[in-house]
């Protein structure tokens, strides 16, 4: 069956991946792959997790890594989170940077370090820390700590910037009422 090959990709993608990243004293690492994946015990450390969809409903120590057709953040993350899915959404705060590659991308929570982003449709209602994203259509709800550099298709702004801000948008550029950019604005 068509979803047989995509789980097997998906565990050999998370076992690749876990022999490059894992570090050599990963020993409390929870390794997961399953066709419906939901996370619902707390790791003691790292969670590297595959799946058709996964589901992540406890709060995590340390990093996420995660490879999926579907995504979901309901819990926060303590460390970095690379997220990569036809469709992400991430309810919760991440303490540390969060990559994520999709389809469609939906960041709610904060993140407080770096957000990288490559997406078709990206929406991101929490605050970030720096920014550096790239989609079709690219929309910021609540602004960002850091310099921020999108390029887009079409790119809404909204919220309070506190560095710098450069956007290169194909279509269109917005800024949403009371959006405040507290150093430069560069757009093309």
């Amino acid at each position: 069956s068509p979803g047989c090959g995509t789980l097997t990709f998906m565990k050999r993608f998370l076992a690749l991946m876990a022999l490059i990243l894992l570090p050599s004293v990963a020993g409390a690492a929870t390794l997961r792959a399953d066709d419906s994946l939901n996370l619902s015990e707390a790791p003691l450390g790292n969670a590297y997790l595959a799946g058709a969809e996964v589901t992540v409903d406890v709060p995590l120590p340390a990093d996420l890594l995660a490879a999926a057709g579907a995504i979901l953040v309901n819990a926060p993350v303590a460390g970095d989170a690379f997220l990569l899915a036809g469709s992400v959404t991430a309810v919760s705060p991440v303490a540390g940077d969060v990559r994520v590659a999709g389809a469609k991308v939906r960041i709610d929570g904060d993140v407080s370090g770096e957000l990288a982003a490559l997406a078709g449709t990206l929406t991101v209602n929490g605050k970030a820390g720096e920014v550096r994203a790239a989609g079709g259509t690219v929309e910021f709800r609540a602004g960002a700590a850091g310099p921020v550099t999108i390029y887009g298709g079409s790119v809404t702004l909204s919220g309070e910037f506190m560095g710098d801000v450069r956007v290169v948008a194909s279509d269109h550029v917005s800024l949403g009422d009371g959006t405040i950019i507290h150093g430069s604005f560069d757009y093309n």
